[in-house]
């Protein structure tokens, strides 16, 4: 929906969101899709979001973690010049890719929890538009209103810690590179 009937970009950052949009996503056009498989650090696209809006004049939709949201953002930047960057926080009060990584792994776990932030909230005190969603059908309604109004807006997608991403392969290649 918001990829080929919006034109937006979207771009995913570092940790479980790569893994989970890389897998699901379908695009029609090249150029549409950003992200840093190879050093990008956590929150790359938390603040490089607003780049994406800023050079393109179009929506640019970030999909990222909690903890890179907390860590680093450009909300209150997208609001200054009213870009058009919309934040889609994949909130489950967790560095999961952390915690999922060293348990599949099979290593001694780490405390990996984060407060549990409400990411709405965090936006519109930043003067950005601010939604919450609980299921698919909030999340669709609110990618479509922030996408409509075209105002930098954080979307708090609460998520299932518990889910674990498709990220197999990659696991895999680590353990090669442990073995070694």
């Amino acid at each position: 929906m918001a990829i080929n009937k919006n034109n937006c970009y979207i771009a995913a950052d570092a940790g479980n969101s790569f893994c989970w949009v890389s897998h699901y996503l379908k695009f029609s056009q090249s150029g549409r899709y950003r992200l840093g498989t190879a050093f990008a650090a956590m929150g790359h696209y938390a603040c490089g979001l607003v780049g994406i809006a800023a050079g393109f004049k179009e929506c640019a939709i970030g999909i990222i973690g909690d903890g890179a949201m907390l860590m680093a953002n450009e909300v209150s930047t997208a609001v200054h010049y009213h870009l058009p960057a919309i934040w889609l926080v994949m909130n489950d009060s967790s560095y999961n890719m952390c915690r999922q990584g060293l348990e599949m792994l099979n290593s001694d776990p780490l405390d990996c929890d984060i407060p549990v932030t409400d990411f709405a909230l965090f936006g519109r005190a930043l003067g950005a538009d601010g939604y919450q969603a609980n299921n698919s059908r909030q999340l669709e309604d609110a990618i479509v209103e922030a996408i409509k109004n075209r105002n930098p807006a954080v979307i708090d997608v609460r998520i299932d810690k518990n889910a674990v991403p498709p990220l197999t392969d990659r696991n895999e290649t680590i353990k090669g590179f442990i073995n070694d």
